[in-house]
């Protein structure tokens, strides 16, 4: 059921991975309070300049503080009126975010600033169909809801959370080259 559940989310998956000096741990599964990076790294410019594929994930974990920046830079509120962090969509907010730890599943609330627990155990190498997407320390999973989309047509639907999918994980990655993570 846990795997059916990580493969019929028919979503993007963006993978991450730990410098080799990050050796923290999740704490035991709990929700994660979301809120905005103390530290942005890099800047924009030499993030964009820096930014490549990496393939080679040191199998570390992330703690709660850099989950939560990650997810804020996905799709985190940024604005006192429920703006996002990345455009969506005629702003439907049709696209929900899942990380992916080895301690388990958090879904990410942007309105409530956190990251909800939603299942215990390791599923990275599921959240994805490349053998290394068990190694990352944290998977990213773009779900789209297609009843919140505002297109007219199923193809439609999906076209629109894929654009605002694509702007999250460009955030996720532009974030993760400035603080030395792998993307």
């Amino acid at each position: 059921m846990r795997i059916r559940f990580i493969k019929s989310l028919g979503a993007v998956a963006l993978t991450l991975a730990a410098a080799a000096t990050v050796t923290f741990a999740l704490e035991p599964p709990q929700n994660i309070i979301v809120m905005p990076p103390k530290d942005g790294g890099y800047t924009l410019v030499k993030a964009i300049e820096s930014r490549h594929s990496d393939r080679t994930f040191v199998d570390s974990d992330f703690s709660s503080t850099q989950v939560a920046e990650i997810l804020w830079c996905a799709s985190g509120e940024n604005r006192e009126n429920g703006g996002l962090t990345v455009p969506t969509a005629l702003g439907k907010k049709e696209v929900f975010v899942y990380a992916v730890t080895k301690q388990g599943i958090y879904k990410f609330l942007p309105n409530e600033k956190k990251a909800l627990f939603v299942n215990k155990g390791d599923f990275r190498k599921d959240a994805g169909m490349q053998d290394f997407v068990g190694k990352a320390a944290v998977n990213l999973v773009y779900v789209i809801d297609k009843n919140l989309s505002g297109g007219k047509t199923d193809a439609d639907k999906v076209r629109m959370g894929a654009f605002s999918a694509g702007a999250m994980s460009q955030n996720v990655a532009l974030f993760a080259v400035s603080k030395g993570y792998g993307n």
